[in-house]
């Protein structure tokens, strides 16, 4: 199992997606959260901060059990989980995943501000994206720190460059 992450609007859908063509499962914390979280998370979600961890923990482990029975455990991707130590803690630990490695997708604010405006999603209104940029900064180095002390291999990718010259990168972490 692999980990897909990066700030808000760094790549990973169009990166997951790449992936799903390729024979990967892919799990999309974002997707079934717009798709089954109760309107007081949506709303939480709006303002740019992170949708409950134990319901979100809870999508994920249903998606992750579908997954599993149909396609193992190598070739899952999850896209922007975990977020939070106590995500990566739950995956990890509770739920007992194998995480091979974390692929982070970097890019600098003013690029992540114009691909989410481009993007037009209705959680991308530029206060909100604010906030989801310091709520990711905020959380992300505990996750990071997490994969170290358990000597998961963590790939930094550019992801600033053109879409095809980032999957290049994907593909030659994951071997393929």
């Amino acid at each position: 199992m692999y980990s897909l992450t990066g700030g808000p609007g760094s790549g990973k859908t169009t990166q997951i997606e790449l992936l799903g063509r390729h024979g990967y499962a892919t799990v999309s914390a974002g997707v079934l959260l717009r798709e089954r979280a109760p309107q007081r998370i949506l709303d939480q979600m709006l303002k740019g901060d992170l949708a409950d961890h134990d319901f979100t923990n809870s999508l994920i482990g249903q998606a992750l059990d579908e997954f599993k029975a149909s396609h193992g455990n190598d070739k899952i991707v999850l896209d922007g989980y975990p977020r939070a130590l106590i995500q990566v803690r739950w995956l990890m630990e509770a739920y007992e995943a194998e995480m091979t490695a974390c692929l982070l997708l970097t890019a600098s604010d003013e690029c992540v501000i114009r691909r989410l405006v481009e993007r037009g999603r209705s959680d991308d209104q530029p206060e909100a994206v604010k906030q989801r940029l310091k709520v990711y900064r905020r959380h992300i180095s505990e996750v990071l720190d997490y994969y170290a002390a358990r000597n998961v291999p963590v790939y930094e990718i550019d992801a600033e460059r053109p879409v095809e010259e980032i999957f290049k990168s994907v593909k030659e972490i994951l071997q393929f």
